[in-house]
């Protein structure tokens, strides 16, 4: 029987392609259904982008402080003439 069907991986090679056929289908519709209804409230449409917009980019600045000060380390010549006010920090060769 699985000679008739040319092989288990031909059939589900093509059971996976009308698979991802039917997805892009339904994102397609749910993205067409979600632009009508953003076309339906003009004011809400005009917040949700604003706020998105607000979101994105103080997460990219908070993001690019916090990478550069906590993540990359600072580049000093010479470590050893380093001081510390306040607190007393040992430095490690």
């Amino acid at each position: 029987m699985l000679i008739s069907f040319s092989g288990v991986e031909k059939a589900r090679e093509e059971c996976h392609q009308q698979w991802a056929a039917v997805r892009m289908h339904s994102v397609v519709r749910d993205l067409q259904y979600a632009i009508r209804g953003l076309r339906r409230a003009p004011a809400f449409t005009i917040v949700a982008v604003l706020t998105f917009a607000v979101r994105i980019g103080t997460t990219t600045a908070v993001f690019s402080v916090v990478d550069r000060i906590l993540f990359r380390s600072l580049l000093y010549y010479e470590t050893s003439r380093l001081v510390s006010v306040g607190i007393v920090v040992p430095i490690e060769p």
